[in-house]
């Protein structure tokens, strides 16, 4: 359960000592992620049963239900990225507070691993808000992308009017949120071609 002190904060990142203790971040992140995504409880994304069994070791839950074994971050855009829920919020609090979004070459520097996984994090991230909808305005093209082909144009536009939209909104890291859980998972090889087509996907929850 996420404590009071918790939910005073706009994110579990803005706590001042957040990267002295990183498993303890880590666990306020999932909880914050948890909340979110169950604010009536867990509940099985296959059958939608509430009667859920915990298995602790593994940071998983199976539902008595229909049997079926799931996680935290099974179906939405954090799942399969083997990164922590905790480097998945710092890239969203970053591509928020830039001024024109974050190159996956400065991502590398702060997260660690490899270029090809700070790439798929800022693309399925902007693959989500294209789905939730965000309006893509020419003008809206950031500097930091530049260079940027004509594939992924939509989505770094989508990025970008988030952002403004965002901008002075005290819930704009939980609507980010809540826009990536809302959103399909895209995988990795579909993320390198073309985005023009994720569109089609989109669902119809709004996020204000």
């Amino acid at each position: 359960m996420s404590t009071s002190h918790d939910k005073r904060l706009r994110s579990p990142l803005d706590d001042p000592e957040w990267l002295a203790d990183l498993d303890r971040t880590e666990d306020r992140c999932r909880h914050y992620l948890e909340d979110l995504r169950w604010p009536e409880g867990i509940s099985c994304p296959r059958c939608d049963c509430h009667s859920i069994g915990d298995v602790p070791a593994r940071r998983r839950h199976y539902c008595r239900g229909c049997r079926h074994h799931f996680s935290l971050t099974s179906g939405t855009v954090f799942h399969n990225s083997h990164l922590p829920i905790w480097k998945w919020f710092l890239v969203i609090e970053l591509l928020l507070g830039s001024d024109a979004g974050v190159p996956a070459n400065q991502l590398v520097e702060l997260l660690g691993g490899s270029y090809k996984t700070s790439w798929f994090v800022e693309h399925r991230i902007r693959a989500a808000l294209v789905q939730a909808g965000e309006p893509a305005p020419e003008a809206q093209a950031g500097t930091a992308y530049h260079g940027a082909g004509d594939k992924y144009r939509s989505a770094y536009r989508a990025e970008s009017s988030w952002r403004a939209r965002q901008k002075r909104n005290p819930d704009a890291f939980r609507n980010t949120v809540l826009a990536l859980l809302a959103a399909e998972p895209v995988p990795y090889g579909e993320l390198t071609r073309s985005q023009r087509s994720l569109s089609s996907n989109r669902r119809t929850t709004p996020v204000s």
